[in-house]
Order: C-alpha cells, then structure tokens, then sequence
C-alpha cells in the first residue's frame, strides 16, 4: 500500500509540473519543480526501504516515518495560496490530486504503526514467556538449594557463592530487562507518531528548501 502512495505521489508531481509548464509565473515554475523533486526523490527512497521489507516489520513503519507528507501537504497548499493568480483550473486540480494523495499517508502510518505495535506485543508476550520459565527455575532453585557449604571457593578473588547468587538474580530479572526494552521501544514509536493529522509546528520544518 505504501508503496502504491508513493507511486501516485510521483505521478502527481509529474503531472503537477506539467500542469503549471505553461504558466508566465516563472517563479511558480521553479518552486514546483524543486516540489516535485522533493516529493520524487522522497519517493523513490521510501519505495527502496520497502524492497525488503515485510509486513509488521519495523522497516516498513520506518519508511512510513521518513516519508514527511506533513511538510509536502504544507507547501503544496502555500504555493497553491500564493500564486492562486496564476493558477489554471487545470493546475488548480492538479494541486488538490497531490494534496488528496499526500493525505492518505496519515491514516497509512497510523495504521502500520499500530500493527506493528500489535506484532511487537505478540513478541513481548512470547519473549516474556520463554525468559519467565528459566528464570523461575534458577530463581527457586537458588533460594531452595543453594547455600554458603555449597560454594566454599574463591574465584578471581571473589567468593563462588558470590558469582552464583550474582548470576541467579541476573537471570531472574532477565522477563523484567525484557520487558523495559519493548516498552522503550513502543513508548518512542508512540512518541514520534503522536500526531494523526499533516502538523507543522516547527519554523524550521516550514521554511527548509523553499525561502519565501
């Protein structure tokens, strides 16, 4: 599917360029084309991380995250405001096919995140599951059947029972590392992802290539 938007998007911004090619507005000609670049080249980067990617896979939510529809839906409208005068009808459609398939990149996103999220959780729960088990048996076993007439010795200048009740409440808090890690992992997702809408709330974002 994103692979899909990202086809149509560089179709749009073909047929963006050459709807505004015969426009006297050679300012409105250059801006578009360095759009259209933008919008290709983003494109074609994203269509190259999907190559190998598979569904639920954190690469295609990543590729979904480098594409910055946001920004493109903001300058398309900004240079469809400003140079409204020279703006044909045909042009004028042109603007609005490129923002309508910019706008499906919203939804896309938030959807592959939240499989990914829901895939994620099916790995936490397996992953939580298979370190529980050893963890639980060295964690009873060591409080049951390990004790100091067990490990007199001494290595590397530190006591036996030492390296042993060491590791035992390494492996015993192993689920707990597990769990953390993931839920690092999704909190940052969520984060990075928190808007459902095309945002630009940062200056910078809104003046980068184009300095109007």
């Amino acid at each position: 599917y994103l692979r899909l938007l990202c086809l149509a998007s560089r179709k749009q911004a073909g047929a963006l360029q050459s709807a505004v090619a015969g426009s006297d507005d050679e300012v409105l000609g250059e801006r578009v084309d360095r759009f259209a670049t933008r919008v290709v080249e983003n494109a074609e980067g994203i269509e190259e991380e999907l190559a190998n990617a598979r569904f639920g896979e954190f690469a295609v939510l990543r590729a979904a995250l480098n594409y910055n529809y946001s920004w493109k839906i903001y300058a398309a409208r900004r240079l469809r405001i400003e140079h409204a005068d020279s703006i044909d009808e045909q042009a004028s459609e042109a603007f609005e096919d490129m923002i309508d398939t910019l706008s499906l990149f919203g939804p896309a996103r938030e959807y592959f995140k939240t499989q990914y999220v829901q895939w994620e959780l099916v790995n936490l729960s397996r992953t939580i599951t298979y370190a529980a088990i050893p963890a639980l048996v060295v964690a009873i076993a060591t409080v049951f059947y390990v004790d100091g007439s067990a490990f007199r010795g001494v290595t590397l200048g530190i006591s036996d029972l030492t390296w042993v009740a060491s590791a035992s409440a390494t492996i015993a808090v192993l689920p707990f590392l597990v769990l953390v890690a993931y839920m690092l992992r999704i909190a940052t997702i969520s984060k990075r992802t928190g808007t459902t809408g095309p945002f630009i709330l940062r200056e910078a974002e809104r003046l980068d290539v184009f300095d109007w």
